[in-house]
């Protein structure tokens, strides 16, 4: 459900001589609400609000609009922000097309493949185009993007952002918490004390991605919410576990794998420790997807699979990296 007074609220502040003809509630969104509009001459867009925002969704239409500016990733055009009451809200011009999670496992592989290489290189720009002095939450500012209070040990950075993933973990998968942390701290001295930071896009999924045409190419990405600078093997790992692992098994997922790193290669090298330091960037990866951030495990697969088999997923995963690393 979405607030249509909050909706019309935005839409007025935005785009003055706009009206709503029609206002419907997008069926996703755990953190924000989102209406799809469409407006009195035919234009459509998305209207996104949420409360106690602090800033979160300035920055997100900001880093929006910089990545369209700075690289050739297609992003939505930013229509503008607007505060009201509690909420804050912005509105962007709707992109046409279907959401990629669900025409993904439907397609052929040839054609997975071929848009799993393409997201790889997306996010190589992405990396290209945004370093940061130190390690933590983006935010944007007038002199443009920074993180407020930056860490500069890598390893007390990354121990910490691990720690909260597998505070999160409860029922069923809090008894791996103890052996991942333990792998953790055995194998961190395997990791660079301060590689540079480039963005790492949170959510850089299938679910955040548009296609359209009979071929579905890639026509937006959408949702640079909650970003952080971290470490590019960090960032690498676990968009390639949700673009492979997330839909394929055993062989399938190890083709879309290879086939997202040599997207990610085309445009930029991988990191030079990238091999020795990739099991344990997949183990914390692994983790932070297991877990969002109402505390509901995540379910991957489109149709989604039920909580129990959801749970399956991330142990055999987890395990699997933990045997790696033993």
């Amino acid at each position: 459900m979405v607030d249509e007074s909050v909706v019309r609220a935005a839409l007025a502040g935005i785009l003055p001589d706009a009206t709503a003809a029609d206002i419907e509630a997008a069926p996703w969104g755990n953190t924000k609400r989102t209406a799809l509009v469409t407006l009195s001459d035919g234009r459509e867009v998305v209207v996104q609000y949420r409360a106690s925002d602090r800033g979160g969704l300035a920055t997100e239409a900001e880093l929006t609009r910089a990545i369209g500016e700075r690289t050739d990733v297609p992003t939505p055009v930013v229509l503008g922000c607007q505060r009201v009451d509690e909420y804050a809200a912005v509105v962007t011009a709707r992109v046409p097309g279907r959401d990629l999670h669900e025409r993904f496992e439907v397609l052929p592989p040839d054609r997975r493949a071929a848009l799993v290489r393409t997201l790889g290189r997306h996010l190589a720009a992405v990396h290209d185009a945004f370093r940061f002095s130190g390690y933590g939450p983006v935010t944007s500012r007038d002199e443009g993007f920074a993180v407020a209070d930056p860490e500069r040990d890598w390893r007390a950075w990354l121990s910490d952002f691990l720690g909260r993933a597998l505070g999160r973990l409860d029922g069923p998968l809090a008894p791996l918490a103890a052996p991942i942390q333990r792998a953790f701290d055995r194998h961190r001295d395997r990791l660079p004390a301060a590689p540079p930071a480039h963005l790492f896009p949170w959510d850089f999924r299938p679910g955040n991605v548009i296609v359209a045409g009979v071929d579905s190419a890639i026509t937006a990405v959408l949702d640079w919410g909650d970003p952080l600078a971290a470490a590019r093997g960090l960032s690498v790992a676990k968009a390639a576990f949700l673009v492979a692992d997330w839909y394929a098994d055993d062989h399938a997922a190890d083709r879309l794998r290879e086939a997202f790193h040599a997207g990610y290669r085309a445009r930029l090298s991988l990191p030079d420790d990238f091999e020795r330091t990739r099991p344990l960037y997949r183990l914390v990866a692994v983790v932070a997807a297991a877990v969002d951030s109402r505390g509901q495990v995540t379910r991957p697969r489109f149709p989604m699979v039920p909580d129990e088999e959801a749970v399956t997923f991330h142990r055999r995963h987890l395990r699997a990296v933990l045997d790696r690393l033993d």
